[in-house]
């Protein structure tokens, strides 16, 4: 059965045809959060295969109750770190001067080992594996002494890393992801399913010279079993950027439709490739 077999409504507040934005990224600089302690759970990420995000802003009502317990969202305009096409937003709308930056992530992999575990393909050992992630940026319990990324969810399309993490006691879900050439164009398709969110991008990377590459870093927390917060420090060294101009649609009743609705910007930003990547989980 194909992933979407229902036509996208044509409701301006549940589904829409946006153009993205291609703006110069964020200086790639890992916040300083300290050394962590020995990792209980330690990912080495194999080669990237095409990593991007789309960046939002969450209201902040909405950012409270989506963040962990024990974190408190960060004010878009307290943020030092804010992607520029959201502070211009903030100039030009300073209503949203409250809401709170997000960003949610597809990162594609040859593999990822876990210990002597490896995965290295999506359930059916046709399509990439992908890592899937959304957070918002917060403060407080397990994201040491500056704003990190608050998990909302964690996600692969690979059940045995599903399986492996929950073993470990760290949540996380299983996504349907698909990617795949647009025919007679030079596009490739993304979609993805999520609770009751459908997204689909498609569009394609190109050069730009503008653009500076460097060591990616995040600081996140992310939900366990129970009562638990596990602290992870995310790194990565992508070797190509480029541009990634196209188009994004979403539809459904879900949170991450919902929040993606209600942002004064979607913005689909750079286009990272080759390289390995590291996770490292502290209880």
């Amino acid at each position: 059965m194909p992933l979407f077999c229902r036509r996208w409504t044509a409701v301006a507040t549940i589904a829409r045809a946006l153009p993205v934005l291609v703006l110069l990224p964020l200086s790639l600089q890992a916040q300083d959060t300290g050394a962590l302690a020995e990792p209980k759970v330690t990912w080495e990420i194999g080669e990237g295969q095409g990593n991007w995000c789309v960046h939002l802003l969450l209201d902040p009502r909405a950012a409270a109750d989506l963040a962990i317990r024990g974190q408190r969202p960060v004010a878009a305009r307290d943020y030092p770190l804010l992607h520029p096409a959201l502070r211009r937003v903030l100039t030009d709308e300073p209503q949203y001067a409250e809401w709170v930056p997000s960003q949610v992530c597809l990162w594609f992999t040859k593999g990822v080992s876990i210990g002597k575990r490896d995965y290295e393909r999506a359930d059916g050992g046709k399509k990439p594996l992908a890592i899937f992630w959304w957070g918002l940026v917060a403060t407080g319990d397990r994201l040491g002494s500056g704003p990190g990324l608050s998990q909302i969810v964690l996600a692969t399309n690979n059940s045995g890393l599903k399986r492996q993490m929950e073993l470990s006691f760290i949540q996380m879900e299983r996504i349907e992801i698909n990617r795949e050439p647009v025919p007679e164009s030079d596009d490739e398709q993304y979609r993805l399913r999520l609770d009751r969110t459908d997204l689909v991008f498609s569009g394609h990377p190109r050069p730009d010279s503008t653009l500076s590459l460097g060591p990616v870093g995040h600081h996140w927390a992310v939900r366990g079993d129970g009562n638990r917060v596990w602290q992870v420090e995310f790194s990565a060294y992508p070797t190509r950027i480029s541009a990634l101009p196209g188009a994004l649609r979403f539809q459904g009743k879900g949170k991450l439709a919902e929040a993606l609705s209600a942002s004064p910007i979607r913005l689909v930003g750079t286009f990272l490739e080759g390289g390995t990547a590291w996770m490292k989980f502290v209880e």
